[in-house]
């Protein structure tokens, strides 16, 4: 017996003993600088670079279709022109042999920075530690440029976003509330106009509370970025000035949500607005102002049943708002289903009581049943 747990435990130590350290944070953090540091050298770099990965090496970026296979023979000494090359790591996750590695690549040219946030596997194999695989998005190449507020408010910015995403519900009797508390906690953030317009134009028929929030947004706009003047300069013109503002708006801020829907609005029913809309719900598909225009425009150029298709999408995404409900409601007017109509604008009023749009039109509706 002795004998047998003699040899158990040979075995053991034998067969455990030959199982590799787990990886450290340490080697990993210090494999990631040791690699960057050879890399803005030029030719020099190039079989260092090559060394530092796995034979399998495998990479997944926002210009690849699909993860691709990395060749050695695509490396050439122009990759490394940077004057500075270095990452920023922000969480490692060790599992015994591999490493999950996120972070901020960045690459230092003069005065500007190349950014790319990535995720990659690191692995030791055959004694030496390697890439595995990577993943990552140039920052510099995603056209996020958003309609930022200028303040030094947490709790003005805050209400700012809330103001901001209810426009995009068409929500404007919430965008005009958080409108208010911008203002009420930073007086100067000329952009909480807009929740307030929207509100007076929109939903309360108030044409002088409309022109009185035109006239202090656009006094208020004193410091703001030029985005922001752009845009209020924009919002309150008229017809083809209101959109050449628009345009120099969407030139800065491309895939800015709010401005692409607004500006799809004020071109009118046609071809470029249609294009227009379609280019937002590509990055913004599940935000209601989009399906929510695209369903009047669909309606407008009698495709039926694309308007049905975005009109019943956007009461999936914000079936908590009055609006789509309302909107779904002109559809089925429009393809004389008042029984559906009618649904629809009970729902609305279900939500929002205060929902005047809805009532009116169920009013109507019901008036008409009464006189047939």
């Amino acid at each position: 017996m002795k004998n047998s747990l003699f040899a158990l435990a040979m075995v053991s130590l034998l067969f455990g003993g030959c199982q590799p350290a787990a990886l450290t944070e340490s080697e990993v953090l210090s494999f990631v600088e040791s690699f960057d540091a050879q890399k803005n050298q030029g030719e020099a770099s190039v079989q260092p670079f090559i060394e530092g990965l796995a034979p399998d090496f495998s990479f997944f970026n926002t210009r690849n279709d699909s993860a691709k296979m990395f060749d050695p023979a695509w490396v050439e000494a122009a990759w490394f022109d940077a004057d500075t090359a270095y990452s920023e790591i922000q969480m490692v996750q060790i599992d015994g042999q591999t490493a999950q590695v996120y972070g901020i690549s960045i690459d230092v040219y003069g005065s500007l920075e190349m950014r790319a946030k990535f995720s990659g596997t690191v692995a030791r194999e055959n004694g030496r530690i390697v890439w595995k695989r990577w993943m990552h998005v140039d920052e510099n190449r995603m056209a996020t440029t958003m309609l930022d507020p200028t303040t030094e408010n947490e709790a003005a910015e805050d209400a700012y976003w809330e103001m901001y995403r209810s426009l995009m519900r068409n929500d404007f009797a919430a965008a005009g509330a958080y409108a208010d508390t911008v203002l009420q906690e930073d007086a100067g953030v000329a952009l909480a106009y807009v929740g307030k317009m929207m509100k007076a134009g929109w939903l309360d028929g108030d044409a002088d509370a409309f022109e009185a929030a035109r006239t202090a947004g656009l006094a208020a706009l004193d410091n703001e970025s030029l985005i922001e003047r752009l845009f209020m300069t924009a919002f309150t013109s008229k017809e083809d000035e209101r959109v050449a503002g628009a345009m120099k708006v969407l030139a800065l801020a491309p895939q800015d949500p709010l401005t692409i829907v607004f500006t799809a609005f004020w071109m009118g029913s046609g071809e470029e607005s249609v294009a227009l809309l379609e280019r937002g719900l590509q990055p913004w598909s599940m935000m209601g102002a989009f399906h929510n225009l695209m369903g009047y425009r669909m309606m407008d150029a009698g495709n039926m049943e694309a308007a049905e298709e975005h009109l019943v999408l956007q009461t999936r995404f914000l079936g908590d708002a009055a609006n789509p409900w309302d909107s779904l409601g002109d559809y089925y007017v429009a393809v004389d289903n008042k029984e559906e109509a009618v649904k629809c604008f009970e729902k609305a009023l279900e939500i929002d009581p205060s929902f005047i749009a809805s009532q009116e039109k169920l009013d109507e509706l019901q008036a008409g049943e009464s006189a047939e």
